[in-house]
């Protein structure tokens, strides 16, 4: 039943106020709603997104498409970072033309058409109908001798696939950037409080869609097939898109307003180049003559003045060194995705389903011997010329083919065991995906977040204990610390392990792990503390992220902390690869991706020092700030930008 109309004036002109009952009661009970459709649109769109990235490498690695590791590792490298990296583009688009209203409605339907690419390329007459027909892949290397240039095709329906992901992570940073600040928009009414409060739940609705999502979606790719596992994702945002259209009454809508990014840069340029910003003025003032109105300004509201711009410049100056020192929290963040979960695949996983061949893990004691290769069997004998060609020496060749044979026929031999009828049935449709390991971290968020929203928080604001954003968000960095120190201590009893030749096979997918004894539950301290960390610093974050922007570039601001988030991952990356070279801790390519032979303790221990020194960084930043902004200019400076 929709709600009766009321003569409630709009704050600003072309802001568009929901049908609200008179009352106090009516207008808290459709706040709500408001506020509830977002976070129900939020945690379809997140089980889309990570539908589509938890099982992307094994998609494009397997026989639909025949990547390589490497290049299917670096398409979901590309897609992660574009998804956070263009998220300030949605935020601009959404102040200057759009409104977040309809930015966020126009990335969801680019998200809808976009995501159908991938169920279409996942059965044979889609695949040809938007790719072609595969090339043949060789039997063995095409160049035997060992100087001859290795060659590097391009890899099968790349364009097609790439366009579409990238059409996808456009959408997804444009829907983060713009949902996040328009949800906190139907709750501001209700009090500062509220708005903590949405912030706490939008992130609990981000993990509950991760579960989802990884539970359900990730189990179906892996065991059933892609063409309906990739449907669910399509089906999420077709239905997150219908509740976004269907919640419009109840939504307040504000206009653009205009964004003042382009006034910032000017002041930027003014106080750091002053000769170059005088030759600037000299040259475009004959075109300022007859300018009126530039289309990133138009706002049925009068411009900024002067004052204004300066104003906002210098909120926007205090904002970013905050924000800047959030990334070495990032860089720790992401390695719960990498190198958590890879020092996960070798540590001792447990036999959840005794009854399955396929997860028995084989005790073997390595006495006197230095083999601690992985040796993964594929079925498809290209693999086994991509094998051959890795090897420039003939003797070490034939030393790894020689290696190579004996697994296959145990791995043949265990396949024949496998095909009983009785049997296989259960081997089709019980194997663990491996992005289940992503699960420790999410049920800690979904189980601390209702926990500290209603008990721990409106016990410490009675007790005016509640610390501030930037206190939490320094609380946050140091359990982040401490989850890197405990990965580190966890490796070096690994490896300790490993070098005394006490290890476990255990096979994952079609690859044999030699995996130390230790038990992966040994992970749950370092998950636990991650995602405590997540608390205190992400969603602070983002809640300093939107109070503290000025109105008019809220949406510029809130892609900004994404695109540093993803600044984040990529330095993360980058690190990995420059000490994965010779002579760095990370370089061991005998183990053929094995990390048994590599100092990955040293890695964790060297991000957690580049944490504690940005933590003392950013404890000084936040306290000076903090001091700054008690100040009464600035007061009314914030109080007015945010409305």
């Amino acid at each position: 039943m929709p709600a009766p109309r009321t003569r409630e004036q709009p704050r600003v002109p072309g802001e568009r106020r929901p049908l609200l009952p008179r009352g106090v009661q009516g207008p808290r009970r459709w706040r709500r709603a408001a506020g509830a459709a977002v976070l129900l649109v939020e945690m379809l769109e997140r089980a889309a997104f990570f539908g589509i990235t938890a099982n992307l490498v094994l998609y494009l690695n397997s026989t639909n498409f025949n990547w390589a590791g490497e290049q299917a590792s670096r398409a979901a490298l590309v897609f992660l970072g574009a998804s956070y990296l263009l998220a300030p583009v949605g935020g601009w688009l959404a102040d200057v033309y759009l409104g977040r209203y309809r930015a966020v409605a126009l990335s969801l339907l680019l998200y809808l058409a976009a995501s159908g690419l991938l169920p279409a390329t996942a059965f044979p007459d889609g695949r040809s109908s938007f790719c072609g027909e595969m090339p043949a892949s060789p039997l063995g290397p095409a160049c035997p001798s060992p100087d001859c240039p290795r060659a590097s095709p391009s890899p099968y329906c790349a364009p097609v696939l790439y366009a579409g992901l990238l059409l996808i992570a456009l959408a997804a940073s444009s829907v983060r950037s713009n949902l996040t600040s328009f949800g906190a928009d139907q709750v501001m009414d209700l009090g500062r409080d509220a708005t903590r409060r949405f912030f706490n739940w939008f992130y609990w609705s981000i993990n509950l869609g991760a579960v989802l999502s990884l539970l359900v979606v990730a189990f179906i790719q892996q065991n059933i097939s892609f063409l309906l596992g990739y449907s669910i994702p399509v089906g999420c945002v077709g239905l997150a898109f219908f509740i976004f259209l269907f919640a419009t009454p109840v939504f307040i809508t504000k206009p653009p307003m205009g964004s003042q990014v382009s006034s910032m840069l000017k002041l930027a340029l003014q106080n750091c180049c002053p000769q170059l910003w005088q030759r600037h003025l000299a040259r475009s003032h004959r075109d300022r003559q007859g300018a009126r109105l530039l289309p990133d300004q138009r706002s049925p509201q009068p411009g900024a003045s002067l004052q204004e711009d300066i104003a906002n410049f210098q909120v926007l100056v205090k904002i970013l060194p905050v924000m800047v020192t959030l990334v070495p929290y990032w860089m720790v963040y992401f390695q719960m995705q990498s190198t958590y979960v890879l020092q996960g695949l070798h540590l001792h996983i447990p036999n959840i389903f005794p009854a399955n061949p396929s997860n028995i893990s084989m005790a073997l004691r390595a006495q006197g011997s230095s083999y601690t290769a992985t040796l993964g069997y594929r079925k498809s004998t290209w693999r086994v010329g991509e094998l051959v060609s890795q090897r420039r020496d003939p003797a070490k060749t034939l030393t790894c083919l020689k290696e190579f044979r004996p697994a296959a026929h145990r791995h043949a031999a265990a396949l024949k065991q496998a095909s009983l009828p009785n049997l296989q049935p259960q081997i089709k449709h019980t194997q663990i995906p491996e992005a289940w390991l992503l699960l420790a971290n999410v049920v800690v968020v979904l189980i601390l977040v209702p926990l500290k929203d209603r008990l721990i928080d409106p016990l410490l604001l009675r007790c005016k204990l509640l610390p501030s954003a930037l206190q939490k968000m320094a609380l946050g960095m140091l359990f982040g610390f401490t989850s890197v120190i405990v990965a580190g201590v966890l490796e070096m009893e690994r490896l300790h392990y490993i070098h005394h030749n006490q290890t476990v096979s255990q096979e994952i997918g079609e690859v044999l792990y030699n995996a130390a004894p230790l038990s992966i539950w040994w992970q749950i301290p370092q998950y636990l503390l991650i995602g405590i960390s997540e608390i205190f610093a992400s969603i602070p974050g983002l809640e300093f992220a939107y109070s503290e922007a000025p109105r008019s570039m809220q949406g510029a601001i809130m892609g900004i902390f994404f695109c540093l988030s993803g600044v984040g991952s990529l330095l993360g990356s980058s690190l990995v690869a420059l000490l994965s070279l010779p002579g760095g801790w990370l370089h061991c390519p005998e183990d053929f991706g094995n990390i048994n032979n590599c100092r990955m303790d040293l890695y964790f221990f060297l991000l957690a020092g580049i944490q504690a020194v940005t933590a003392l960084l950013f404890v000084w930043i936040a306290g000076r700030y903090e001091r700054v902004s008690q100040g009464p200019a600035s007061h009314s400076c914030f109080s007015r930008d945010r409305g």
